[in-house]
């Protein structure tokens, strides 16, 4: 049950006021296709990080994308009604990260970056890992059909460690049970920003994860058909069917998905907390 908080509305799939990103990396613009503008001459070149943490951030904290002025970060609002629903398991903000620093520290979920810099352009891959057979390595399902990372940011370094990214649409892999695979949820017009070295990189993501998409490619095929058993007798006391109807509900709510996207959808912002420490995996394409 630890990751039924992810499952029920969070996946995207990643206490104190944080700062905002300085320059202001944009309002959730969908990347244009050109090539970010040259930045700071940052002596990093290369390097591969695993995640160590993330953490939803409160409601409030963000970037803007519906263009009003004020950040936006829903995805702790749109987890309240589910908490409801599933009585007996914490579907709190609290409770969503604490399902996934639990299944972070398990290696059940393996969020992999590999990011490379030059000619004064940043680049960094999203992707998922395993660990199988106790080996780390790239989830097949992080790549595209050539072979080569399918989510990349692209953008440049402010300074010498500072960097910003995006905005991308990119899909982040998220594994929900140890008897299942990975599944990819979407984010559009992404943005990353942080600090950046041969160590580490931390920093935060914000994004908006369509609803549609959400349910359907995500939370729909990962919920076990015969539901959950949240209070441990046992037996299934919350049924597929009674989540699939609160999310479904949820879908087209403006209170929770609080972003037009430009066809129409709607889609819920949200925005993390990161920090992932310099690692090795394979890259099975050619770099």
């Amino acid at each position: 049950m630890r990751v039924v908080a992810i499952v029920a509305l969070g996946a995207l799939v990643v206490g104190c006021k944080q700062p905002e990103p300085e320059p202001e990396p944009g309002t959730g613009l969908y990347d244009s296709g050109e090539d970010p503008l040259p930045g700071y001459p940052s002596s990093f070149e290369y390097g591969k990080f695993k995640a160590s943490s993330l953490v939803l951030l409160p409601e409030g904290e963000g970037l803007d994308f519906t263009g009003d002025g004020e950040p936006d970060n829903n995805l702790p609002n749109a987890l309240i009604p589910v908490d409801f629903v599933m009585t007996n398991v914490d579907m709190s903000r609290d409770g969503f990260n604490e399902t996934l620093a639990s299944a972070i520290a398990s290696n059940l979920l393996n969020i992999l970056m590999l990011a490379r810099h030059e000619d004064l352009i940043l680049e960094i891959d999203l992707l998922g890992g395993t660990t199988e057979n106790g080996y780390l390595q790239v989830d097949d399902i992080s790549l595209d059909t050539d072979g080569t990372p399918a989510s990349t940011f692209r953008g440049h370094f402010d300074s010498e460690r500072k960097f910003t990214g995006g905005p991308d649409n990119v899909y982040v892999p998220m594994t929900f049970f140890e008897s299942s695979g990975s599944v990819l949820a979407q984010v559009k017009q992404a943005h990353v920003w942080g600090n950046l070295d041969d160590n580490a990189i931390d920093g935060y993501i914000a994004g908006v994860v369509p609803a549609r998409a959400l349910i359907d490619e995500v939370i729909e095929p990962t919920i076990p058909e015969e539901g959950f058993d949240t209070d441990g007798d046992g037996i299934a006391d919350i049924t597929k069917a009674t989540i699939m109807e609160t999310v479904e509900n949820l879908a087209d709510n403006e209170n929770i998905a609080d972003v037009e996207l430009a066809n129409g959808e709607r889609g819920v912002s949200a925005a993390f907390q990161f920090v992932a420490f310099q690692t090795d995996f394979p890259t099975p394409w050619k770099e």
